[in-house]
């Protein structure tokens, strides 16, 4: 778990934040950390 909170003005926040995911997403990418992934198993009863 990663826990990341910068502080910015709310003028720019949406920027900031979107900024800030590509670039944890590229750095853990680069470092070789597997992209997490939802498995979801869906049954159904005969």
């Amino acid at each position: 778990m990663l826990a990341v909170r910068p502080y910015t003005h709310t003028d720019h926040y949406w920027q900031v934040y979107f900024d800030t995911n590509q670039a944890i997403r590229e750095s853990l990418g680069e470092a070789g950390f597997a992209v997490a992934e939802t498995h979801i198993q869906i049954t159904k009863a005969a």
